[in-house]
């Protein structure tokens, strides 16, 4: 190669990498923002639903109500579902199926997590 072409080469090389850089940022932060952008609706939609089913179980004087988690990731699923165009009735089903499951094991571990606070806070209260 002419020693002429070498700083073109490399100034033309140099340029793609930092171009190419640029678009991959770009990307990466539409990306990122479009995620936050959905799980604020997520969360908005979830407490609208729980709002719902709160003034529903008032309203009946029984009904359960799950925490807020359950709502959010539920509803975060469901867009996510509809972000992708289409989804069939099994995608919804499975979902109801993951939902459930993320809510009893949240249930359990604040359950958990709940006792051995009590048991720790009832030793400080032993030892005083």
């Amino acid at each position: 190669m002419d020693p002429v072409f070498v700083p073109m080469v490399s100034a033309l090389l140099g340029g793609l990498v930092a171009g190419s850089a640029l678009v991959f940022s770009q990307w990466w932060n539409i990306r990122a923002q479009n995620r936050r952008e959905l799980i604020r609706l997520a969360f908005d939609a979830a407490r609208e639903d729980r709002s719902h089913h709160m003034a529903v179980a008032k309203e009946k004087k029984r009904g359960v109500i799950m925490p807020l988690a359950s709502y959010v990731h539920f509803n975060l699923g469901l867009m996510t579902l509809a972000s992708r165009g289409r989804f069939t009735k099994n995608d919804v089903r499975q979902l109801l199926i993951d939902n459930d499951e993320f809510t009893r094991h949240m249930i359990a571990t604040s359950s958990e997590v709940e006792e051995e606070r009590l048991l720790r806070d009832s030793n400080i209260e032993g030892e005083s």
